[in-house]
């Protein structure tokens, strides 16, 4: 199974520092990820390293398009395949409670090229749903990196005949051909990085510690967790990030 070791994020470590992160050296580690900061790479979230995976998921998985501009960034995925060779992150204290990574989410124009590719660089589709009041019609779909999920997020299957409907409803003067296609938008559309939500020990110190930077606490989509997002540019943090509270399994474990 594929493992999330590493990211690389394009930021000024000092935002995160603000926000309750320990920083060392240009780096942090939440959970078993080691993120580390440059600023060169540009905003948001450069590149992942994974672990166990075939020399070529390379392809795979820059063909996909993960980060979006893999020619600036070639080197966007790192694989390791020796299992073995690769320690374990010392374990990181953070000030605002946060314990690890529970999920990186991808955002996808094109979710059967992303789901497709993701299949062919090893992962599995363990879970989708639809997402429920959103002004499009969109699907989730999970996978497990190692302890951490990805969730991709991406518009729902669209069929012809809705393509159509589309098109004439913003331009009742578009003339397209039904019986061949022509008119269709064959644009190529890659994937890419979009947060993360992390999960905290205690969420309301986290809370507490972070201030009006939080939004409330609310439910969560898993039952019975809560959920509070940081204003992330309040801190000059390029990355969108939300914090849940512990799994319930992790409670009744403690």
């Amino acid at each position: 199974m594929p493992q999330l070791r590493a990211l690389t994020v394009g930021d000024n470590p000092a935002g995160w520092q603000q926000a309750g992160f320990s920083v060392v050296d240009d780096s942090t580690t939440i959970g078993s990820v080691t993120i580390t900061f440059d600023e060169r790479r540009g905003p948001g979230i450069a590149s992942w390293t994974l672990s166990g995976l075939p020399e070529d998921a390379v392809d795979t998985l820059d063909g996909l398009g993960l980060p979006t501009d893999s020619a600036i960034h070639p080197d966007s995925v790192t694989v390791l395949t020796t299992d073995d060779s690769i320690a374990e992150p010392p374990a990181v204290v953070h000030v605002n409670a946060v314990e690890r990574i529970d999920h990186l989410v991808i955002h996808a124009a094109d979710m059967a090229a992303a789901t497709s590719g993701l299949a062919g660089a090893g992962f599995e589709a363990r879970h989708h749903r639809p997402i429920p009041h959103s002004e499009e019609p969109a699907q989730q779909v999970f996978y497990w990196a190692g302890d951490v999920i990805v969730e991709l997020v991406g518009p729902m299957p669209v069929t012809w005949d809705q393509r159509v409907a589309a098109s004439a409803k913003a331009d009742p003067s578009t003339n397209v051909d039904t019986s061949t296609g022509a008119g269709a938008d064959r644009t190529t559309y890659d994937a890419w990085f979009w947060g993360l939500a992390l999960a905290s020990s205690d969420l309301d110190h986290t809370v507490a510690t972070l201030g009006s930077r939080t939004s409330d606490p609310g439910p969560a989509v898993q039952p019975g967790r809560h959920i509070t997002t940081i204003d992330h540019k309040a801190f000059g943090i390029s990355v969108p990030l939300a914090v849940l509270s512990p799994h319930p399994s992790d409670t009744a474990n403690a």
